[in-house]
């Protein structure tokens, strides 16, 4: 991902919805990142969070599936994370400040879509 001198970014063709928030929970990691479970974990009680309601242990082993088959595939294309799947693991990149000001403002937009 690139920035050019005028301050516009071009990010790479990613699934946004999800995939945002996955990367946005990874930037809060330390630089050793966090298990791919670990982060199913946490998206789902954001999740529940956001919608006020629980989650069940179906609707994580669903988003277990989509973080490890296309959300981080996706956004360790995009140069935005490291996902190593044979470790299990996603750790944050080094994200220029207007990338990151983006990913904020996108997972701030996904949540209010959501109520």
């Amino acid at each position: 991902m690139e920035c050019d001198a005028g301050g516009r970014c071009a990010l790479p063709r990613v699934r946004l919805e999800g995939a945002t928030t996955a990367s946005a929970a990874v930037q809060d990691t330390g630089p050793d990142g966090i298990s791919v479970d670990e982060l199913a974990t946490v998206l789902c009680g954001w999740d529940a969070a956001d919608a006020g309601a629980m989650r069940t242990p179906s609707d994580r082993n669903q988003l277990l599936i989509a973080l490890r088959h296309v959300h981080l595939p996706s956004l360790d294309d995009a140069g935005l994370v490291e996902y190593d799947r044979s470790a299990g693991r996603v750790a944050p990149r080094p994200l220029d400040p207007r990338v990151e000001e983006l990913l904020e403002r996108s997972v701030a937009a996904e949540s209010l879509s959501r109520e």
